[in-house]
């Protein structure tokens, strides 16, 4: 599950809301919901997240978690264009690894490589 679906899962337990009466509330496909909480679909727009936040009522603070959510919960990882080629090989190395790094690994390479 991505970070936008882990976040949007605990405002939805939380508030007792299914992912189909949310979608119902909002005017949106049950699936889609699904599908964007899984991988399957890049996080909504900012106009999706509004309706989503206005109808679970979300505080500010926890809208704001939402958003970041959202925002580091794309697939797709545009590499910039000043990057190193050694970086792009970095970058490659750790995609064919995604899934499989534990928690201890992680915290390791950010204390490395600095957050």
């Amino acid at each position: 599950m991505t970070p936008f679906g882990q976040q949007l899962k605990r405002y939805l337990v939380e508030r007792r809301f299914s992912q189909r009466y949310l979608a119902e509330r909002i005017g949106i496909d049950a699936g889609y919901i699904s599908r964007v909480m899984h991988g399957g679909k890049a996080p909504p727009s900012r106009s999706v997240i509004d309706a989503i936040a206005v109808e679970l009522r979300l505080s500010e603070q926890e809208s704001q978690a939402l958003y970041t959510a959202a925002g580091i919960s794309h697939r797709k990882v545009i590499i910039p264009m000043h990057a190193q080629s050694k970086e792009y090989e970095l970058m490659h190395w750790l995609a064919g690894r995604l899934g499989r790094i534990n928690d201890e690994q992680l915290t390791r390479i950010r204390s490395i490589i600095g957050k």
